[in-house]
């Protein structure tokens, strides 16, 4: 074979070569720009997920008496008001001006409390039921001592006054007498009056 021949067919044969090397490489990723010409990209897949706020819009909360809101951008709080000492209130996401549920006596029948929500104080008679205030936190009770209670038919029972100012029954001591005088009845200790049986 002539020399240019031969030169000629080592050519062809390193093209071929490197065809094939190139058609088993692994390509980059690629973008296309405006003009339809090819670029490789060489960012890193973007994470889309946004991050979570830190408060959700109309929060409130309570550093100490200092009421804060969750502000626009949702990732923190800013200060609305320094409320009075203990009465900084996120749930209703205002200052009291009272304790809620709270009172005081301002009679023996009757009190001021404080409303559910915390902005008013009301000033009322104790109910028909519970008729006597107790401080220290204007309680209205049904009653203070056993004398407010109705006193107990029973022989084998005496009425008492708890400490949580309800009315209430209690047991005498067993063997003491009961019923008809002179009939020999003994309390059993249980509230009930018994009689002993001839024979």
């Amino acid at each position: 074979m002539k020399p240019a021949l031969l030169w000629i067919a080592s050519v062809l044969g390193a093209i071929a070569a490197f065809g094939c090397s190139s058609s088993e490489s692994t390509s980059s990723p690629a973008t296309y720009t405006d003009g339809g010409q090819q670029e490789t990209s060489t960012d890193a897949p973007q994470d889309k997920t946004d991050a979570p706020h830190a408060c959700s819009a109309g929060e409130f909360r309570c550093e100490g008496d200092v009421l804060t809101v969750c502000n626009d951008g949702q990732d923190g709080f800013h200060n609305v008001a320094t409320c009075n000492p203990g009465l900084c209130d996120d749930k209703g996401g205002q200052c009291d001006l009272c304790v809620a549920g709270k009172g005081s006596c301002t009679a023996e029948d009757s009190h001021k409390l404080c409303s559910a929500d915390g902005q008013k104080v009301v000033d009322e008679k104790c109910p028909t039921g519970t008729p006597h205030c107790v401080d220290p936190d204007g309680k209205c009770v049904e009653c203070v001592n056993a004398t407010h209670c109705q006193p107990s038919t029973n022989d084998c029972q005496v009425v008492n006054c708890s400490s949580a100012g309800q009315c209430g029954l209690s047991s005498v001591a067993q063997g003491t007498d009961c019923g008809t005088a002179g009939a020999g009845g003994k309390c059993d200790g249980a509230g009930m009056c018994r009689y002993c049986q001839a024979g």
